[in-house]
């Protein structure tokens, strides 16, 4: 009797420094994680809001531009999917300094991959949009198109924060910052629509998303991961966009003084030019 109870003593008496992290284990495993803020859910409240206010077609005109978005944002998420496993591993074996530099690097990657389509879909759109889905779609979809890209520019970095909030078991710090936005994001897409139409929404939705990335986020990252919010600036979005601007130049050159006339032409110009984009990427490295 005593033998056997021997181990369970040993569990009972076991130091709690010892004992395996709820956050490692999950992340260890694979459990499924995507940030659906700002994703679907968003994406049926500005639907909800247009239809009120808006004839119901005009959903149709939003979604085009909205979805282009989604599916941009669903790269990054091959690389955000890989953070949260990994963070929490390297936090299991203390490698402190390891992820503070792990979500700075990932989420330059990460914004280097965004931001060449965001700079496309910004100076490109309604051409793309035009060749896709037909002139008539072109001039106001494009319009709310190149509202949402301007929050996308910044989308990558934070998503790749997020996840190693998670990983770091300290994703409770984003959620009264993700309940704010979500409100000033119905509230000001209820008022803008009345005045701007669709193109308000788009704006409803960018603002508050703009606002959070790059003012409140870094604050929140400072506290979680220990790191600089000059850092996480320079890392996530200055290197990276100065690393993109010869691929922007170029496309808005392409744009203007070359004429397209389907969607295989259009993406060989865009794969044209990528190398440019993966040029500042390595000198910037």
């Amino acid at each position: 009797g005593d033998t056997a109870a021997r181990p369970l003593e040993k569990a009972r008496h076991r130091p709690p420094s010892s004992a395996p992290r709820a956050s490692s284990n999950a992340a260890q495993v694979g459990l499924p994680y995507r940030p659906y803020w700002r994703s679907p859910p968003a994406t049926y409240v500005e639907a909800i809001v247009i239809g009120w206010f808006e004839p119901a077609a005009m959903i149709t005109f939003f979604a085009i531009a909205a979805n282009l978005t989604l599916y941009a944002r669903s790269l990054v998420e091959g690389v955000s999917f890989t953070i949260t496993p990994r963070i929490s591993a390297l936090d299991g074996r203390g490698a402190v300094e390891d992820t503070r530099e792990l979500p700075l690097v990932s989420g330059r990657v990460a914004s280097l991959i965004l931001m060449p389509i965001a700079a496309t879909f910004l100076l490109r759109g309604e051409r793309f949009i035009g060749l896709w889905m037909g002139a008539e779609y072109a001039t106001l979809s494009s319009s709310v198109l190149w509202v949402l890209s301007l929050s996308l520019w910044f989308t990558a970095g934070q998503e790749i924060m997020t996840s190693s909030m998670v990983g770091l078991d300290k994703h409770r710090l984003l959620v009264p910052v993700f309940c704010v936005e979500a409100a000033l994001n119905l509230m000001l897409s209820i008022v803008l629509v009345k005045t701007m139409g669709i193109v308000g929404v788009a704006w409803g939705t960018t603002l508050p998303a703009i606002m959070f990335s790059v003012v409140v986020f870094p604050f929140v990252c400072r506290r979680a991961l220990g790191i600089s919010v000059n850092q996480l600036w320079r890392e996530l979005w200055l290197r990276p966009t100065i690393a993109v601007i010869p691929f922007a130049l170029a496309t808005y050159l392409v744009e203007h003084y070359t004429a397209v006339d389907s969607l295989a032409l259009f993406f060989l110009q865009v794969l044209a030019l990528l190398p440019l984009a993966f040029a500042g990427a390595w000198l910037l490295a």
